[in-house]
């Protein structure tokens, strides 16, 4: 499990690929080792470290992650968002994330408002767990979703987050990972749908 918030913002130094799936290096400035077999959100995407040396982190991604992530759009010298696993004693910052990124979105609109910037996205028609003002993790960040239309999702993004992401990177025609809320997906997929009531029981 994950909190969506960014730890830090490594660089891909190597990449290697092996037929449909591919290996690679990370550099990353996370002052702890992690052992062999330690979770990643690289992304949002959570992977599974085979090997760390001098702050290089390896990890290998299949072909079913590439398909529905943007690891695959990936190249040497890219920025990618990091956060190691959670534990039971961390403070919960953000809100609860598997790493099990759903499919990707892709940015359509990219605007300065006041401090911060909003983030216009495509909404595909069946992704579940999407409310006004409900959590939504993108690329591994766990945000708000200031709009939400039939077609469209837009986050607002405050300058801290702007400079400690690779946000700042973007550009409209991107496509950014999305993992909606847990809570809510499962809500959405088992019933009708969701009201205001049980939102007000689920405290939000």
């Amino acid at each position: 499990m994950f909190t969506g918030i960014i730890q830090d913002l490594g660089r891909v130094e190597e990449i290697q690929r092996k037929g449909k799936s591919f290996s690679y290096c990370i550099h990353t400035n996370l002052e702890e080792d992690l052992p062999v077999g330690s979770s990643l959100a690289v992304n949002g995407v959570c992977q599974t470290v085979v090997k760390m040396v001098n702050h290089s982190i390896h990890v290998e991604v299949l072909a079913s992650t590439l398909e529905k992530t943007n690891l695959g759009c990936l190249k040497t010298g890219s920025p990618v968002n990091l956060e190691r696993a959670l534990k039971m004693s961390d403070y919960l910052d953000g809100h609860l994330v598997q790493g099990h990124v759903e499919t990707t979105v892709v940015l359509q609109a990219l605007t300065s408002s006041g401090l911060g910037h909003i983030l216009r996205f495509t909404k595909p028609q069946k992704l579940f767990g999407l409310i006004p003002e409900g959590s939504i993790c993108l690329d591994g960040v766990s945000l708000t979703i200031s709009a939400l239309g039939y077609d469209y999702l837009e986050v607002q993004i405050i300058p801290e987050t702007w400079k400690r992401t690779l946000f700042h990177t973007r550009r409209p025609g991107d496509h950014i990972n999305i993992e909606t809320d847990i809570l809510l997906r499962r809500e959405s997929k088992e019933h009708s749908g969701v009201t205001k009531e049980k939102l007000q029981l689920w405290g939000y």
